[in-house]
Protein backbone atom coordinates (compact mmCIF):
# COMPACT_ATOMS: atom_id res chain seq x y z
CA UNK A 1 0.00 0.00 0.00
CA UNK A 2 2.62 2.57 0.88
CA UNK A 3 4.46 1.80 -2.66
CA UNK A 4 1.22 2.17 -4.67
CA UNK A 5 0.83 5.54 -2.85
CA UNK A 6 4.47 6.71 -3.10
CA UNK A 7 3.93 5.75 -7.01
CA UNK A 8 1.13 7.41 -7.11
CA UNK A 9 2.33 10.60 -5.85
CA UNK A 10 5.68 10.56 -7.95
CA UNK A 11 3.19 10.54 -10.99
CA UNK A 12 1.54 13.43 -10.39
CA UNK A 13 5.31 14.47 -9.62
CA UNK A 14 5.96 13.90 -13.17
CA UNK A 15 3.04 15.63 -14.75
CA UNK A 16 3.43 18.39 -12.78
CA UNK A 17 7.10 18.81 -13.98
CA UNK A 18 6.38 17.89 -17.82
CA UNK A 19 3.36 19.94 -17.98
CA UNK A 20 3.63 23.64 -19.46
CA UNK A 21 2.55 26.29 -16.51
CA UNK A 22 0.48 28.53 -17.85
CA UNK A 23 -0.05 31.28 -15.54
CA UNK A 24 -2.77 34.35 -15.73
CA UNK A 25 0.28 36.70 -16.66
CA UNK A 26 0.80 34.74 -19.47
CA UNK A 27 -2.94 35.00 -20.63
CA UNK A 28 -2.80 38.69 -20.31
CA UNK A 29 0.81 39.07 -21.73
CA UNK A 30 -0.58 36.79 -24.91
CA UNK A 31 -3.98 38.89 -25.07
CA UNK A 32 -2.06 42.46 -25.03
CA UNK A 33 -3.36 45.62 -24.41
CA UNK A 34 -6.95 45.99 -26.33
CA UNK A 35 -9.79 47.37 -26.57
CA UNK A 36 -11.13 45.89 -23.30
CA UNK A 37 -8.38 47.00 -21.21
CA UNK A 38 -9.37 50.20 -22.73
CA UNK A 39 -12.94 49.76 -21.06
CA UNK A 40 -11.54 48.80 -17.56
CA UNK A 41 -8.86 51.73 -17.73
CA UNK A 42 -12.00 54.22 -18.59
CA UNK A 43 -13.60 52.69 -15.53
CA UNK A 44 -10.73 53.37 -12.90
CA UNK A 45 -10.09 56.85 -14.46
CA UNK A 46 -13.70 57.77 -14.23
CA UNK A 47 -13.23 56.17 -10.72
CA UNK A 48 -10.68 58.04 -9.54
CA UNK A 49 -12.00 61.21 -10.90
CA UNK A 50 -14.63 60.85 -8.07
CA UNK A 51 -12.10 60.49 -5.39
CA UNK A 52 -9.73 63.54 -6.77
CA UNK A 53 -12.99 65.98 -6.87
CA UNK A 54 -13.16 65.30 -3.13
CA UNK A 55 -9.84 66.86 -2.26
CA UNK A 56 -10.71 69.45 -5.19
CA UNK A 57 -13.99 70.29 -3.43
CA UNK A 58 -12.58 71.11 0.32
CA UNK A 59 -10.38 73.18 -1.72
CA UNK A 60 -12.81 75.53 -3.27
CA UNK A 61 -15.83 75.45 -1.07
CA UNK A 62 -13.41 76.36 1.97
CA UNK A 63 -14.11 80.30 1.97
CA UNK A 64 -17.76 80.14 1.08
CA UNK A 65 -18.75 77.61 3.41
CA UNK A 66 -16.66 79.53 6.17
CA UNK A 67 -18.65 83.04 5.33
CA UNK A 68 -21.96 81.04 4.38
CA UNK A 69 -21.87 79.91 8.34
CA UNK A 70 -19.36 82.30 9.90
CA UNK A 71 -16.74 79.93 10.66
CA UNK A 72 -12.70 80.77 11.01
CA UNK A 73 -10.47 78.41 9.52
CA UNK A 74 -9.70 76.02 12.39
CA UNK A 75 -13.47 75.93 13.07
CA UNK A 76 -13.84 74.42 9.37
CA UNK A 77 -11.32 72.43 9.71
CA UNK A 78 -13.30 69.92 12.02
CA UNK A 79 -14.80 68.66 8.68
CA UNK A 80 -11.68 67.68 6.78
CA UNK A 81 -10.49 66.20 10.23
CA UNK A 82 -13.43 64.23 10.35
CA UNK A 83 -13.40 63.51 6.57
CA UNK A 84 -9.91 61.34 7.57
CA UNK A 85 -11.81 59.41 9.97
CA UNK A 86 -14.64 58.21 7.41
CA UNK A 87 -12.21 57.71 5.05
CA UNK A 88 -10.52 55.35 7.30
CA UNK A 89 -14.10 53.46 8.08
CA UNK A 90 -14.65 53.56 4.22
CA UNK A 91 -11.22 52.15 3.32
CA UNK A 92 -10.73 49.22 5.76
CA UNK A 93 -15.53 48.30 4.72
CA UNK A 94 -15.14 48.73 1.25
CA UNK A 95 -11.71 47.00 1.07
CA UNK A 96 -12.44 43.79 2.68
CA UNK A 97 -15.41 43.32 0.93
CA UNK A 98 -13.12 43.83 -1.92
CA UNK A 99 -10.96 40.90 -1.36
CA UNK A 100 -13.32 38.89 0.00
CA UNK A 101 -16.08 39.17 -2.19
CA UNK A 102 -15.02 40.51 -5.47
CA UNK A 103 -13.94 43.50 -7.35
CA UNK A 104 -17.61 44.41 -9.32
CA UNK A 105 -20.03 46.14 -6.68
CA UNK A 106 -18.02 47.07 -3.70
CA UNK A 107 -17.01 49.34 -6.77
CA UNK A 108 -20.20 50.10 -7.65
CA UNK A 109 -21.74 50.77 -4.41
CA UNK A 110 -18.60 53.01 -3.41
CA UNK A 111 -19.11 55.32 -6.40
CA UNK A 112 -23.32 55.35 -6.05
CA UNK A 113 -22.72 56.64 -2.91
CA UNK A 114 -19.80 59.18 -3.58
CA UNK A 115 -22.42 60.56 -6.96
CA UNK A 116 -26.15 60.37 -4.31
CA UNK A 117 -25.08 62.07 -1.36
CA UNK A 118 -22.62 64.92 -2.65
CA UNK A 119 -25.62 65.90 -4.76
CA UNK A 120 -27.70 65.56 -1.62
CA UNK A 121 -24.92 67.81 0.25
CA UNK A 122 -25.43 70.90 -2.67
CA UNK A 123 -29.22 71.12 -1.35
CA UNK A 124 -27.92 70.95 2.78
CA UNK A 125 -29.58 74.36 4.22
CA UNK A 126 -27.61 74.18 7.88
CA UNK A 127 -23.68 73.76 8.80
CA UNK A 128 -24.71 70.03 10.93
CA UNK A 129 -26.84 68.90 7.80
CA UNK A 130 -23.94 69.91 5.64
CA UNK A 131 -21.18 68.34 7.62
CA UNK A 132 -23.44 64.93 7.94
CA UNK A 133 -23.66 64.49 4.24
CA UNK A 134 -20.01 65.16 3.76
CA UNK A 135 -18.76 62.71 5.78
CA UNK A 136 -21.01 59.80 4.33
CA UNK A 137 -19.05 61.18 1.24
CA UNK A 138 -15.94 60.66 2.50
CA UNK A 139 -16.80 56.79 3.47
CA UNK A 140 -17.29 55.80 0.19
CA UNK A 141 -14.46 58.01 -1.07
CA UNK A 142 -11.90 56.40 1.29
CA UNK A 143 -12.79 52.41 -0.37
CA UNK A 144 -12.32 54.12 -3.86
CA UNK A 145 -8.39 53.41 -3.56
CA UNK A 146 -8.57 50.08 -2.47
CA UNK A 147 -10.10 48.45 -5.28
CA UNK A 148 -9.37 50.60 -8.19
CA UNK A 149 -5.36 49.75 -8.79
CA UNK A 150 -6.14 46.40 -8.37
CA UNK A 151 -9.47 46.18 -10.47
CA UNK A 152 -6.73 47.78 -13.58
CA UNK A 153 -4.13 45.91 -12.91
CA UNK A 154 -5.52 42.15 -12.75
CA UNK A 155 -6.44 42.91 -16.29
CA UNK A 156 -3.11 44.24 -17.96
CA UNK A 157 -0.42 42.80 -19.10
CA UNK A 158 3.01 42.86 -17.10
CA UNK A 159 4.51 45.03 -19.46
CA UNK A 160 2.03 48.05 -19.48
CA UNK A 161 1.20 48.24 -16.03
CA UNK A 162 3.49 51.03 -14.94
CA UNK A 163 2.06 52.98 -17.88
CA UNK A 164 -1.32 52.77 -17.77
CA UNK A 165 -1.74 53.06 -13.99
CA UNK A 166 -0.07 56.52 -14.33
CA UNK A 167 -2.61 57.35 -17.17
CA UNK A 168 -5.45 56.77 -15.10
CA UNK A 169 -4.42 59.90 -12.48
CA UNK A 170 -3.77 61.54 -15.95
CA UNK A 171 -7.69 61.01 -16.27
CA UNK A 172 -8.26 62.29 -12.50
CA UNK A 173 -6.28 64.76 -12.49
CA UNK A 174 -8.60 66.35 -16.08
CA UNK A 175 -11.38 65.63 -13.98
CA UNK A 176 -10.03 67.75 -11.11
CA UNK A 177 -8.52 70.62 -13.76
CA UNK A 178 -12.34 70.83 -15.02
CA UNK A 179 -13.67 71.09 -11.56
CA UNK A 180 -11.06 73.77 -10.94
CA UNK A 181 -12.30 75.62 -13.81
CA UNK A 182 -15.95 75.08 -13.51
CA UNK A 183 -15.34 76.69 -9.55
CA UNK A 184 -13.50 79.51 -10.38
CA UNK A 185 -16.18 80.59 -13.09
CA UNK A 186 -19.02 79.37 -10.45
CA UNK A 187 -18.27 80.32 -7.19
CA UNK A 188 -17.14 84.10 -7.89
CA UNK A 189 -20.15 84.30 -10.41
CA UNK A 190 -22.87 83.66 -8.20
CA UNK A 191 -21.87 84.81 -4.88
CA UNK A 192 -24.87 83.30 -2.80
CA UNK A 193 -25.28 79.77 -4.35
CA UNK A 194 -21.90 79.39 -6.60
CA UNK A 195 -20.69 76.53 -4.03
CA UNK A 196 -24.28 74.43 -4.34
CA UNK A 197 -23.85 74.57 -8.37
CA UNK A 198 -20.36 73.83 -8.05
CA UNK A 199 -21.09 70.60 -5.81
CA UNK A 200 -24.05 69.60 -8.21
CA UNK A 201 -21.84 69.47 -11.28
CA UNK A 202 -18.85 67.15 -9.29
CA UNK A 203 -21.99 64.38 -8.46
CA UNK A 204 -22.67 63.91 -12.24
CA UNK A 205 -19.43 61.97 -13.22
CA UNK A 206 -19.75 59.60 -10.57
CA UNK A 207 -23.45 58.82 -10.90
CA UNK A 208 -22.55 58.00 -14.12
CA UNK A 209 -19.59 55.97 -13.47
CA UNK A 210 -21.70 53.32 -10.77
CA UNK A 211 -24.24 53.27 -13.59
CA UNK A 212 -21.54 52.18 -16.15
CA UNK A 213 -19.54 49.52 -13.69
CA UNK A 214 -22.50 47.48 -12.27
CA UNK A 215 -23.81 47.23 -16.05
CA UNK A 216 -19.97 45.77 -16.81
CA UNK A 217 -20.11 42.88 -14.40
CA UNK A 218 -16.83 41.41 -15.51
CA UNK A 219 -14.87 39.67 -12.03
CA UNK A 220 -11.27 39.52 -11.95
CA UNK A 221 -9.85 36.49 -13.27
CA UNK A 222 -7.05 36.42 -10.36
CA UNK A 223 -9.94 36.74 -7.71
CA UNK A 224 -12.33 34.01 -9.41
CA UNK A 225 -8.88 31.62 -8.97
CA UNK A 226 -8.34 32.79 -5.33
CA UNK A 227 -11.50 31.53 -4.89
CA UNK A 228 -11.21 28.16 -6.36
CA UNK A 229 -13.47 28.85 -9.66
CA UNK A 230 -11.38 28.43 -12.54
CA UNK A 231 -13.85 27.61 -15.10
CA UNK A 232 -15.24 31.40 -14.18
CA UNK A 233 -11.91 32.60 -14.37
CA UNK A 234 -11.49 30.82 -18.04
CA UNK A 235 -14.77 31.79 -19.25
CA UNK A 236 -13.73 35.58 -18.33
CA UNK A 237 -10.03 35.24 -19.93
CA UNK A 238 -12.23 34.27 -23.60
CA UNK A 239 -14.20 37.10 -23.03
CA UNK A 240 -11.50 39.18 -22.59
CA UNK A 241 -9.44 37.85 -25.58
CA UNK A 242 -12.96 37.83 -27.77
CA UNK A 243 -13.02 41.66 -27.22
CA UNK A 244 -8.92 41.85 -27.95
CA UNK A 245 -9.62 39.92 -31.52
CA UNK A 246 -7.30 37.62 -30.11
CA UNK A 247 -8.10 33.44 -30.19
CA UNK A 248 -7.27 32.46 -26.71
CA UNK A 249 -7.75 28.45 -27.84
CA UNK A 250 -4.74 29.08 -30.03
CA UNK A 251 -2.60 29.88 -27.07
CA UNK A 252 -3.04 27.62 -24.08
CA UNK A 253 -6.75 25.56 -23.07
CA UNK A 254 -8.58 25.19 -19.81
CA UNK A 255 -6.88 21.79 -18.80
CA UNK A 256 -3.13 23.59 -18.72
CA UNK A 257 -4.77 26.66 -16.71
CA UNK A 258 -6.37 23.62 -14.25
CA UNK A 259 -2.89 22.34 -13.99
CA UNK A 260 -0.96 25.91 -13.48
CA UNK A 261 -3.60 26.54 -10.60
CA UNK A 262 -3.24 23.33 -8.75
CA UNK A 263 0.54 23.80 -9.08
CA UNK A 264 0.49 27.09 -7.67
CA UNK A 265 -3.20 26.93 -5.46
CA UNK A 266 -2.66 23.72 -3.77
CA UNK A 267 -5.81 24.73 -1.55
CA UNK A 268 -8.10 27.20 -3.80
CA UNK A 269 -9.74 23.86 -5.20
CA UNK A 270 -10.94 23.08 -1.27
CA UNK A 271 -11.47 25.86 0.27
CA UNK A 272 -13.78 29.11 -0.63
CA UNK A 273 -14.29 32.49 0.76
CA UNK A 274 -17.06 33.04 3.06
CA UNK A 275 -16.15 36.38 4.28
CA UNK A 276 -16.00 35.53 7.97
CA UNK A 277 -13.68 37.54 10.83
CA UNK A 278 -10.87 34.22 11.24
CA UNK A 279 -10.14 34.66 7.32
CA UNK A 280 -9.89 38.61 7.28
CA UNK A 281 -7.75 38.69 10.34
CA UNK A 282 -5.34 36.58 8.49
CA UNK A 283 -5.50 38.83 5.67
CA UNK A 284 -4.36 41.62 7.68
CA UNK A 285 -1.80 40.25 9.86
CA UNK A 286 -0.24 38.52 6.91
CA UNK A 287 0.95 42.13 5.87
CA UNK A 288 3.05 41.86 9.25
CA UNK A 289 4.79 38.52 8.60
CA UNK A 290 7.42 37.74 6.63
CA UNK A 291 8.19 38.46 4.11
CA UNK A 292 6.28 41.86 3.78
CA UNK A 293 6.79 42.92 7.48
CA UNK A 294 9.64 45.17 6.41
CA UNK A 295 7.99 46.67 3.20
CA UNK A 296 4.90 47.08 4.94
CA UNK A 297 6.34 49.23 7.35
CA UNK A 298 8.53 51.21 4.95
CA UNK A 299 5.15 51.61 2.62
CA UNK A 300 2.89 52.89 5.37
CA UNK A 301 5.35 55.69 6.48
CA UNK A 302 5.66 56.60 2.71
CA UNK A 303 2.06 56.75 2.38
CA UNK A 304 1.35 59.14 5.65
CA UNK A 305 3.96 61.81 4.43
CA UNK A 306 2.78 61.83 0.95
CA UNK A 307 -0.85 61.91 1.67
CA UNK A 308 -0.66 64.22 4.70
CA UNK A 309 1.98 66.71 2.29
CA UNK A 310 -0.17 66.59 -1.01
CA UNK A 311 -3.75 67.28 1.30
CA UNK A 312 -2.26 69.91 3.15
CA UNK A 313 -0.31 71.46 0.46
CA UNK A 314 -3.94 71.59 -1.38
CA UNK A 315 -6.36 72.28 1.47
CA UNK A 316 -5.36 75.79 1.83
CA UNK A 317 -3.65 77.13 -0.91
CA UNK A 318 -5.86 80.03 -1.49
CA UNK A 319 -5.15 81.19 2.08
CA UNK A 320 -1.66 80.91 2.03
CA UNK A 321 -1.67 82.88 -1.62
CA UNK A 322 -3.57 85.42 -0.10
CA UNK A 323 -0.73 87.70 0.46
CA UNK A 324 0.97 87.84 -2.81
CA UNK A 325 -2.01 87.53 -5.56
CA UNK A 326 -5.04 89.48 -6.02
CA UNK A 327 -8.12 87.98 -4.64
CA UNK A 328 -9.61 87.19 -8.52
CA UNK A 329 -6.41 84.88 -9.29
CA UNK A 330 -7.03 82.91 -5.98
CA UNK A 331 -8.39 80.36 -7.77
CA UNK A 332 -6.64 80.76 -10.91
CA UNK A 333 -3.10 80.00 -9.73
CA UNK A 334 -4.39 76.72 -8.66
CA UNK A 335 -5.65 75.83 -11.10
CA UNK A 336 -2.32 76.18 -13.43
CA UNK A 337 -0.80 74.71 -10.60
CA UNK A 338 -3.43 71.73 -11.25
CA UNK A 339 -2.68 71.32 -14.74
CA UNK A 340 1.10 71.19 -14.07
CA UNK A 341 0.45 67.95 -12.45
CA UNK A 342 -0.94 66.41 -15.81
CA UNK A 343 2.69 66.55 -17.68
CA UNK A 344 4.19 65.20 -14.54
CA UNK A 345 1.93 62.24 -14.34
CA UNK A 346 2.90 61.68 -18.51
CA UNK A 347 6.43 62.24 -17.92
CA UNK A 348 6.52 59.54 -15.05
CA UNK A 349 4.67 57.14 -17.36
CA UNK A 350 7.70 57.58 -19.81
CA UNK A 351 10.27 56.48 -17.25
CA UNK A 352 8.52 54.36 -14.87
CA UNK A 353 9.09 51.68 -17.37
CA UNK A 354 12.42 52.25 -18.16
CA UNK A 355 14.85 49.55 -16.98
CA UNK A 356 17.30 51.78 -15.20
CA UNK A 357 14.29 53.46 -13.51
CA UNK A 358 11.65 51.83 -12.54
CA UNK A 359 9.18 52.13 -9.50
CA UNK A 360 11.46 52.74 -7.03
CA UNK A 361 13.74 54.87 -8.18
CA UNK A 362 11.01 56.90 -9.84
CA UNK A 363 9.46 57.32 -6.23
CA UNK A 364 13.09 58.52 -4.89
CA UNK A 365 13.00 61.43 -7.73
CA UNK A 366 9.73 62.47 -7.30
CA UNK A 367 10.02 63.06 -3.42
CA UNK A 368 13.18 64.51 -3.66
CA UNK A 369 12.21 67.48 -6.29
CA UNK A 370 8.70 68.24 -4.37
CA UNK A 371 10.70 68.72 -1.57
CA UNK A 372 13.17 71.15 -3.46
CA UNK A 373 10.59 73.10 -4.74
CA UNK A 374 8.61 73.37 -1.69
CA UNK A 375 11.78 74.91 0.14
CA UNK A 376 11.97 77.39 -2.56
CA UNK A 377 8.57 78.85 -2.63
CA UNK A 378 8.96 79.04 0.65
CA UNK A 379 12.22 81.12 0.96
CA UNK A 380 11.64 83.02 -2.43
CA UNK A 381 8.32 85.14 -1.58
CA UNK A 382 7.67 87.08 -5.08
CA UNK A 383 4.59 86.27 -7.42
CA UNK A 384 6.25 85.43 -10.27
CA UNK A 385 8.43 83.11 -8.28
CA UNK A 386 5.79 81.36 -5.85
CA UNK A 387 4.15 80.84 -9.25
CA UNK A 388 6.86 79.31 -10.98
CA UNK A 389 7.90 77.02 -8.17
CA UNK A 390 4.29 76.02 -7.43
CA UNK A 391 3.71 74.39 -11.00
CA UNK A 392 6.96 73.13 -10.33
CA UNK A 393 6.01 71.30 -6.74
CA UNK A 394 2.79 69.69 -8.45
CA UNK A 395 4.80 68.48 -11.74
CA UNK A 396 6.85 66.52 -9.10
CA UNK A 397 3.89 65.25 -6.65
CA UNK A 398 1.27 64.19 -8.20
CA UNK A 399 3.25 61.22 -9.94
CA UNK A 400 4.25 60.13 -6.08
CA UNK A 401 0.89 58.20 -5.39
CA UNK A 402 0.16 56.38 -8.54
CA UNK A 403 3.77 55.00 -8.13
CA UNK A 404 2.87 53.75 -4.80
CA UNK A 405 -0.67 52.44 -5.68
CA UNK A 406 1.29 50.70 -8.63
CA UNK A 407 4.07 49.07 -6.37
CA UNK A 408 1.83 48.51 -3.95
CA UNK A 409 -0.50 46.30 -5.79
CA UNK A 410 2.56 44.35 -7.65
CA UNK A 411 4.19 43.81 -4.65
CA UNK A 412 1.22 41.75 -2.73
CA UNK A 413 -0.43 38.97 -3.75
CA UNK A 414 -3.88 38.96 -5.26
CA UNK A 415 -5.28 37.60 -1.74
CA UNK A 416 -4.50 40.65 -0.15
CA UNK A 417 -3.82 43.17 -2.57
CA UNK A 418 -7.13 45.44 -1.73
CA UNK A 419 -6.26 44.93 2.00
CA UNK A 420 -2.77 46.22 1.87
CA UNK A 421 -4.12 48.95 0.15
CA UNK A 422 -6.75 49.55 2.96
CA UNK A 423 -3.83 49.08 5.70
CA UNK A 424 -1.63 51.91 4.04
CA UNK A 425 -5.25 54.19 4.11
CA UNK A 426 -5.35 53.49 7.68
CA UNK A 427 -2.70 54.92 8.87
CA UNK A 428 -2.65 57.92 6.47
CA UNK A 429 -6.17 59.12 7.50
CA UNK A 430 -4.65 58.23 11.00
CA UNK A 431 -2.19 60.78 10.83
CA UNK A 432 -4.25 63.14 8.28
CA UNK A 433 -6.74 63.67 11.07
CA UNK A 434 -4.82 66.39 12.59
CA UNK A 435 -3.22 67.84 9.09
CA UNK A 436 -5.95 70.12 8.21
CA UNK A 437 -6.05 71.62 12.04
CA UNK A 438 -1.69 71.92 11.51
CA UNK A 439 -2.09 73.36 8.02
CA UNK A 440 -5.49 75.70 9.21
CA UNK A 441 -2.53 77.23 11.75
CA UNK A 442 0.01 77.48 9.23
CA UNK A 443 -3.10 79.39 6.91
CA UNK A 444 -3.59 81.92 9.64
CA UNK A 445 0.06 82.46 10.47
CA UNK A 446 0.77 82.92 6.97
CA UNK A 447 0.65 87.14 6.99
CA UNK A 448 3.31 86.86 9.57
CA UNK A 449 5.72 84.01 8.73
CA UNK A 450 5.13 83.54 4.97
CA UNK A 451 8.31 80.92 4.34
CA UNK A 452 6.72 78.84 7.15
CA UNK A 453 4.38 76.38 5.14
CA UNK A 454 6.90 76.10 2.09
CA UNK A 455 9.75 75.08 4.88
CA UNK A 456 7.32 72.63 6.59
CA UNK A 457 6.24 71.08 3.41
CA UNK A 458 9.61 70.64 2.15
CA UNK A 459 10.74 68.33 5.36
CA UNK A 460 7.79 66.31 4.74
CA UNK A 461 8.95 65.06 1.73
CA UNK A 462 12.39 65.06 2.39
CA UNK A 463 11.66 62.44 4.70
CA UNK A 464 9.82 60.44 2.12
CA UNK A 465 13.01 60.67 0.15
CA UNK A 466 14.96 59.25 2.74
CA UNK A 467 12.31 56.11 3.68
CA UNK A 468 12.35 55.39 -0.11
CA UNK A 469 15.88 53.79 0.60
CA UNK A 470 14.52 50.90 2.38
CA UNK A 471 12.30 49.47 -0.43
CA UNK A 472 14.60 47.33 -1.84
CA UNK A 473 11.98 44.90 -4.35
CA UNK A 474 11.30 45.97 -7.72
CA UNK A 475 8.14 45.02 -9.18
CA UNK A 476 8.72 46.60 -12.50
CA UNK A 477 7.94 43.79 -15.30
CA UNK A 478 7.98 41.15 -12.78
CA UNK A 479 4.79 38.23 -12.24
CA UNK A 480 1.97 39.14 -10.19
CA UNK A 481 1.36 36.20 -7.08
CA UNK A 482 -1.95 35.48 -6.23
CA UNK A 483 -1.13 33.85 -2.98
CA UNK A 484 0.84 34.56 0.88
CA UNK A 485 3.39 32.31 1.18
CA UNK A 486 2.67 29.69 3.64
CA UNK A 487 5.01 29.71 7.11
Amino acid sequence: VACETMEKKCSVHRESVQAPVVTVDHVLNFIGLGRFQLLVFLLGSMGYVSFGLEDVTFTFINTPIRDRWNMSDLRFSALPAMTSVSNLVGAVVFGSLTDLYGRVWPFGLCIAMVGVFTLASAFAGSWPVFFALRLTVSVATGGIPTFIFPSLIEFLPTKNRGQVASLVKVIQMCGSCIATGVAWWLIPSYPDKGWRYFVIAIAIPSLFTATLRLAFWIESPRFLINRGEVDRAWKVLNIVAWVNGKDLSSFTSKEELQLSVKQSHPTCAKQTLKGTLYDLFWKYANLFRRPYFRTTVTLILINICTESGDYGSTLFLPNILKPLVPERYLYFLPLVALFARIPGLLFMSIIIEWPEVGRIRSLKLFAFFTAIFLLLSGLVRTPVATSVFLILVYFNMEPLTPIQNTYISEFYPTEVRSVALVVMGIFSNIAMIGTPFGNGYIADVAPKLPWLFGVVMSVVYFVTFALCFLLNKETREVFLTDNVPQS
